[in-house]
């Protein structure tokens, strides 16, 4: 009797594994791997800070000076100049300080936004009040 009961109960458990086997769909579990297969790597973006040496329209170079050295930059008409909606890289003048973000490495870095900070306004110093030969600042002598 154990022995039958032994054997049935293997039996039930081998045809119920089976029905699993049979209701996973081969096309799903291939899925997320082919999702994977088709996405396009999106191009990395890097910013580079510094100061506008020269903007080339004719051969689409825009060169600036950072704290390494000088880093050059292929524009093209997506080239996007903040801040303003009016702003071209015509506009670019050297000496400003700007902030290249771009894609690419080594010689093949291509701008796609080239944001100019605004510049720095002069403060004003206020006058140092003038000493008397005596040393005092112009107020009046303290009386004891």
């Amino acid at each position: 009797m154990k022995r039958i009961l032994t054997l049935a109960v293997a039996l039930i458990f081998a045809l119920s594994m089976a029905g699993f086997s049979f209701a996973a769909d081969p096309g799903v579990a291939n899925a997320p791997a082919a999702k994977k297969k088709a996405r396009v790597k999106a191009a990395r973006v890097h910013r580079m800070i510094g100061e506008v040496v020269s903007h080339d329209a004719a051969t689409n170079t825009l060169t600036i000076k950072t704290k390494k050295g000088e880093e050059k930059f292929t524009t093209t008409e997506k080239t996007l100049v903040r801040p303003g909606k009016k702003k071209t890289l015509a506009d670019l003048k050297a000496g400003e300080k700007v902030s290249v973000h771009y894609t690419g490495a080594g010689e093949s870095k291509t701008a796609t936004l080239v944001y100019i900070f605004p510049a720095k306004k002069a403060m004003k110093k206020k006058a140092a009040p003038k000493k008397s030969e005596t040393g005092t600042t112009g107020a009046a002598p303290e009386t004891k």
